[in-house]
């Protein structure tokens, strides 16, 4: 079943979080906040999902992490549609568009 993965995910990235925050990397905590907003989607749970995208997203800007950084806005606009948010989703879709683009030519 595939929710009880999504559930062991969280608490493997919830407690994984806590250390990464006291000696990991930016990109590891944004790495496991994606993974976190990817499961909570999965479990329906839209609101909290965009948290933790948030967070990553924030994390992979302050890192410079632009490929990562334009995944995430991806994830972060499925759960957007999703929740309702067409105007919220079209901006991430069109942010991380952009961003690919300027990858293209760097």
């Amino acid at each position: 079943m595939q929710s009880g993965r999504d559930r062991e995910a969280v608490a493997v990235c919830n407690q994984a979080l806590v250390l990464q925050r006291r000696i990991g990397t930016l990109q590891e905590q944004a790495a496991s906040l994606d993974t976190l907003g990817l499961a909570s989607h999965r479990l329906g749970d839209f609101g909290e999902a965009i948290h933790h995208y948030d967070g990553a997203v924030e994390n992979f800007e302050r890192a410079g992490d632009r490929h990562s950084l334009a995944a995430t806005l991806i994830r972060r606009a499925e759960t957007h549609e999703s929740a309702g948010r067409s105007a919220a989703a079209r901006a991430d879709r069109d942010r991380a568009a952009a961003i690919h683009e300027q990858l293209r030519h760097a």
